[in-house]
């Protein structure tokens, strides 16, 4: 008997080490805009390449037809990539993130926070919209409003 519960607890205490090994050894890989089926990692995976300079990557996430709006102004595919580029983004903070799904289409908005370019950081409230696609989902629209502070610790659109 004595044997048998030795047996088991020998047993019990390697698989465990080997599951926990296993996690170590074969972590989780990062999504990719080819691997990703969700609407909130498309939107953080591009803002990432903004950040890397990774414009062949971020290329096709953008649609054709894509419409992404500035105060002021209105910007076409082409335009996009210029503007990001001039950004000079090193890093980025997504925060209060929604996804709210519209038939295959979702509608994500967020807050968020670009540093890196000059000056000082800058905030943006902004809603985007990614169509579903055959390999995944494209960038449709995006509207970026700032956020300005009105007093210290309040922040109200523009």
């Amino acid at each position: 008997m004595r044997k048998t519960i030795q047996a088991g607890l020998i047993v019990a205490v390697s698989l465990a080490v080997f599951l926990a090994a296993g996690c170590t050894i074969y972590p989780n890989k990062p999504g990719t805009a080819t691997t990703t089926t969700s609407a909130e990692q498309e939107e953080r995976l591009s803002w990432q390449m903004v950040s890397k300079e990774q414009w062949t990557q971020l290329e096709p996430l953008l649609a054709a037809n894509l419409v992404w709006t500035l105060p002021g102004r209105t910007l076409d595919r082409d335009d996009v990539l210029a503007y990001v580029k001039q950004l000079g983004v090193r890093d980025y903070t997504i925060r209060e993130l929604t996804v709210k799904p519209n038939g295959p289409d979702m509608t994500v908005t967020y807050t968020l926070e670009l540093s890196g370019g000059a000056g000082a950081a800058q905030q943006w409230r902004v809603v985007s919209v990614w169509q579903e696609v055959k390999s995944g989902h494209i960038l449709i629209l995006r509207s970026e409003d700032p956020v300005i502070v009105t007093e210290p610790g309040t922040k109200s659109g523009r």
